[in-house]
């Protein structure tokens, strides 16, 4: 049984969703779909070797304002905010792919490395 009262309507409450008991509030909805296509899209649009070098270029921990000067007319739209938001999400992606292809070097090194030692063992 419901017995939420309507509140009166003015020209300040005209706009306000009336207050629900904690128990009937409807659930939340995930958008973190939307909110990934808002930021992350601008920088992930740009061609393969402009990422390229905008990665080497926070590898060499340049400034941001440097990297979109020296980005030039391919940075035409990105912020300071939307570099953060790329080195929290495209770039840690990059990151992470490049140690795992160091690793697989080191492994691929230290496996030849052992059948050089071990000669022609059958």
């Amino acid at each position: 049984m419901n017995t939420t009262e309507t509140p009166p309507t003015n020209s300040n409450t005209a706009l306000a969703a009336p207050a629900l008991p904690l128990e009937e509030a409807p659930p939340q909805r995930a958008t973190h779909q939307q909110s990934t296509t808002d930021h992350q899209p601008t920088i992930a649009r740009l061609p393969k070797p402009t990422r390229d070098m905008l990665n080497v270029m926070l590898d060499d921990r340049l400034p941001y304002h440097v990297i979109l000067d020296e980005l030039g007319e391919a940075a035409q739209g990105l912020t300071a905010s939307g570099l953060a938001q790329w080195v929290q999400a495209g770039y840690a992606d990059y990151l992470k792919e490049r140690q795992t292809i160091e690793d697989v070097k080191t492994q691929s090194e230290f496996a030849a490395d052992l059948l050089r030692e071990l000669g022609n063992v059958e």
